[in-house]
């Protein structure tokens, strides 16, 4: 059992604790990769970081979550924060989808990487996020310079900040399957489906730039991937244009004073 004193100081570290986004519950669990480094569904890569308004986490603050807490297609009720550059995810016993207990949510920021495997290999199983309860209650939220990989994501509001990315191995508007993504106007990341082309689809519905509706050619850019699949960045807003072609006059103003 590891103590709390070092737990909080790991925690505080990599920037897991207090948690990094807002939560419905106190619950909480944070990756710190204490047991193979990789595996998704080994509890001894997870720490318990917050137990108030949990029976099962109750007492658990600084160790791992109890056995069978954090299992493939089982809704796991505490809210998920991975962080500190971490990779995590994959691993041996990947195959099962992620599912997220009704109301909870999983947080993935400061340069971390979360992965639920794209590819058909052994151990490595195109698997999903997935929210347990209908009318999206659940959330999956990216920022940073955070990297998630899916094969789809279900029953869940996802958002996404600053210079984060989403790969989604999924094909067709069903990659997004009753879940809807908000990327925020100054956002600068990116969203790759793998092998699905997503321009001129419906998938477009559920897309949002900055809680208004995304409008291909207007907000946000589709580019292929170079393959079958396609990329999706926003487009910067006028006035963000203008600062910037502002900042580059200023530069070159101050250069030539300076000669």
């Amino acid at each position: 059992m590891r103590s709390i004193a070092w737990t909080t100081a790991y925690a505080l570290a990599i920037g897991i604790f207090p948690a990094v986004s807002p939560t419905t519950h106190a619950a909480q669990i944070a990756w710190d990769g204490g047991g193979d480094g990789g595996s998704t569904y080994q509890e001894a890569n997870w720490v318990v970081t917050d137990d108030a308004g949990s029976a099962t986490l109750n007492g658990l603050v600084g160790s791992d979550p109890p056995a069978d807490f954090v299992n493939g297609a089982t809704a796991i009720e505490a809210d998920v924060v991975v962080g500190g550059s971490a990779a995590a995810g994959g691993g041996s016993g990947a195959g099962n989808h992620f599912d997220l207990g009704d109301g909870f949510s999983l947080t993935v920021s400061d340069d971390a990487t979360f992965r639920m495997q794209l590819w058909s290999a052994p151990n490595n199983n195109p698997k999903g996020i997935r929210g347990v309860a209908a009318g999206d209650t659940e959330s999956l939220i990216i920022q940073d310079n955070a990297a998630v990989f899916a094969q789809f994501l279900l029953n869940l509001t996802a958002s996404m900040t600053d210079a984060s990315t989403l790969t989604l191995g999924g094909g067709g508007v069903n990659s997004l399957n009753d879940a809807t993504l908000d990327l925020a106007a100054d956002w600068t990341g990116s969203v790759t489906w793998t092998n699905f082309n997503v321009a001129g689809s419906s998938i477009f519905d559920k897309i949002t730039v900055g809680g208004g509706a995304a409008v291909e050619g207007i907000n946000v850019l589709v580019v292929s991937d170079g393959g079958s699949g396609s990329i999706l960045t926003v487009i910067p807003e006028p006035a963000s244009l203008a600062l910037v072609a502002l900042g580059g006059l200023m530069v070159l103003t101050n250069r030539r004073r300076a000669l």
